[in-house]
């Protein structure tokens, strides 16, 4: 895995041994998106509400084991099956004195896998930015352990 970091965005990628069809899945079938979405052990993904079609809404919830609720909420702009998801994003507790940031997730075929590449734009500043780095590291993680145990 690889993670660059700027000012207000940040760039990972990751190979996960599935193909770009079933990553794809993982991402836009709330079923299963509940099923990894975990930023780090102990979360729990307890509200997926996904619809997947461009303009199409979504919001997630991690709840941690103090009970606190990490809700996120955004809109597709653009979903290519098993190549390209995006979508906006915004944290509820956001003020609404920030823009949206923008997640972009290119799949592409490596051999039995697939090569994931994430960006996500727009963060309000470079601690941001490394904030959002490591709930995605662990959220990758635990979306790779998915694909382990099927």
């Amino acid at each position: 895995m690889t993670v660059q970091q700027s000012d207000n965005s940040l760039q990972i990628t990751r190979v996960i041994q599935a193909s770009p069809e079933s990553v794809y899945n993982a991402w836009v079938d709330p079923e299963l998106r509940k099923q990894w979405w975990c930023a780090a052990p102990g979360m729990i993904c307890d509200l997926c509400e996904i619809d997947a079609t461009v303009g199409g809404r979504y919001r997630i919830n991690m709840r941690n084991e103090e009970g606190q609720d990490h809700i996120v909420i955004g809109a597709f702009t653009e979903l290519t099956p098993h190549t390209r998801i995006a979508f906006t994003w915004r944290w509820e507790s956001w003020r609404d004195n920030h823009e949206d940031a923008l997640v972009t997730l290119d799949l592409s075929p490596s051999g039995d896998a697939t090569q994931l590449t994430l960006t996500h734009t727009n963060l309000p500043d470079a601690h941001a930015a490394e904030e959002h780095g490591k709930g995605w590291t662990g959220c990758l993680e635990t979306l790779v352990t998915l694909f382990k145990t099927q």
